[in-house]
């Protein structure tokens, strides 16, 4: 039994038995899934009336990484990626009068590893040790098991680079789905938030490191395989692996000449040197360098412009400008213990 305390009316209970009758489940996510449409996954952050792509952008920012890495980013490949191999793993602890209304459950939800280091199996025997927790108020969970929760900070990972996944601070973030407690189950999760352009600048440098892996791997297979062939000019790709080889840049390697990533280089490399620099100072919320600057970049006001910065919509501190973008997206999870 888990021996975690929590408070309930004039004193403590054992998580695993709850108060007047409840009882705590835990659930993993096992299952991202970036929304078809907006309005699948999205709050009205904006008070307009609509749920909309200005209240969720997430299925936008997911085709403009795949426009700019010509196909090699697929968002939705990384999350499920990250989640199966245990990178992103997202709990929920859900104390509740399971199969009656009950309109003061908790729900406490929370950035996880697995306790033998391993990745998850998701069949229900995974034991989660929680890194980050959260805790979402004014959680309502009816007797057929509908669940939403008032909103909190959280947080979203972003695996752009897999090994070490951005999170983005999330506010204002819901989580809602049907809660299955005996089978152990949350379906048609959603969870849905904003995050700010100077949070969302920090990962933009991500995007350039995933591309500079994404040319070495190009090169490799340029050279049939082999060890990428480092260049400065087009002249150093001849006879080397297949032909119509040209060089990335004046530090670069050899890719063939129709290459996905050698399109992206020609209208994002700036000083040609076969790499995409991005240094963004997070403690001026400026970038001393951006090479990535026609997807995302803030001008002297903070505010985004680019591809993706066009999504930010949402003026949530009423200051005039333009600095938040609404994210939301879709989620399955199954049963766990802590």
């Amino acid at each position: 039994m888990n021996k975690l305390l929590s408070y309930c009316g004039a004193g403590f209970f054992l998580l695993a038995v709850g108060c007047g009758g409840a009882e705590t489940k835990t659930f993993v996510a096992n299952e991202a899934i970036v929304p078809a449409n907006e309005e699948d996954a999205a709050e009205d952050y904006n008070n307009d009336g609509v749920k909309d792509g200005d209240d969720n952008a997430l299925p936008t920012l997911a085709t403009q990484l795949a426009t700019i890495s010509q196909g090699a980013i697929d968002l939705e490949v990384l999350l499920n990626t990250a989640i199966a191999d245990g990178t992103i793993l997202l709990g929920a602890d859900v104390t509740s009068k399971f199969g009656k209304d009950d309109d003061k459950s908790e729900l406490i939800a929370y950035l996880a590893d697995t306790a033998d280091g391993l990745a998850p199996k998701f069949d229900g025997t995974d034991t989660l040790v929680p890194q980050q927790e959260f805790v979402f108020n004014e959680v309502v969970l009816n007797a057929a098991g509908s669940m939403q929760t008032g909103r909190s900070d959280f947080v979203f990972a972003l695996p752009l680079d897999p090994a070490n996944p951005s999170q983005l601070s999330l506010k204002n973030s819901i989580l809602k789905g049907t809660v299955n407690a005996e089978a152990g189950t949350i379906a048609g999760g959603t969870l849905t938030g904003t995050v700010d352009a100077f949070e969302f600048a920090k990962t933009i440098g991500e995007v350039g490191t995933l591309v500079d892996g994404l040319i070495a791997t190009e090169a490799s297979e340029y050279n049939l395989g082999g060890a990428p062939v480092a260049c400065t000019v087009d002249g150093d790709c001849t006879n080397v692996g297949a032909t119509g080889g040209v060089c990335t840049g004046t530090a670069g390697f050899c890719v063939a000449a129709d290459s996905a990533i050698n399109q992206v280089l020609a209208f994002a490399d700036g000083d040609g040197d076969g790499t995409l620099e991005v240094d963004f100072d997070e403690a001026n919320n400026v970038f001393i360098q951006n090479e990535l600057a026609l997807l995302f970049d803030l001008d002297a006001n903070g505010v985004p412009n680019g591809l993706v910065g066009n999504l930010f919509k949402l003026d949530l501190d009423a200051n005039g400008n333009v600095d938040a973008m609404g994210l939301g997206i879709q989620f399955s999870a199954v049963g766990a213990t802590r």
